[in-house]
């Protein structure tokens, strides 16, 4: 391992990658999970963000920012892969 990452590096990328497995594992079991899900929740994680702007802690805040990237890096992966299907 290279450089000693800090605690809140550590944070975000355990927390990318756990919430990245989930919605992988989701996609694969459920027939009925669409990117319209995807971006609802993405939505909804994005107001959450902004709402507490004050009072949050910085575990809950590093949280929320891996969440975020998560479902926009899930986004990306699944949206482009449906245009590498689409016949040319």
């Amino acid at each position: 391992m290279g450089e000693m990452e800090s605690w809140e590096e550590e944070l975000f990328q355990r927390v990318l990658e756990s919430r990245l497995l989930l919605l992988e594992e989701r996609r694969r079991k459920d027939p009925d999970f669409s990117v319209e899900d995807v971006e609802k929740v993405l939505s909804d994680s994005y107001r959450r963000q902004g709402l507490g702007w004050a009072g949050k802690s910085p575990v809950q805040e590093i949280t929320e920012a891996a969440t975020v990237a998560a479902y926009e890096i899930f986004l990306s992966r699944w949206k482009e892969e449906e245009g590498s299907r689409i016949p040319r």
